[in-house]
């Protein structure tokens, strides 16, 4: 879990928004919806520094990914 945290710290605040917010429009959310415990927990293991190189950036990637386990394990942004 201390790695996980690092990672949640790495992506910082903007990017965590930026994250919910592209989820939202994949989605079809409100975009005043926020972060389950869940969706953090899940958020979590990502480590934005992987995904740099990525067509569409890190955001979008994860953001896709996040989306994909909304639908799969239940929800991560109410």
């Amino acid at each position: 879990m201390i790695h996980s945290r690092k990672n949640l710290l790495k992506l910082g605040e903007a990017n965590m928004e930026a994250i919910r917010r592209r989820v939202c429009e994949i989605e079809k959310l409100d975009m005043e919806s926020s972060w389950t415990t869940t969706g953090l927990d899940e958020l979590s293991y990502y480590n934005i520094e992987l995904y740099g190189d990525v067509p569409g950036g890190a955001i979008d990637f994860i953001a896709g990914a996040m989306a994909t386990l909304h639908r799969v394990n239940g929800p991560h942004v109410i």
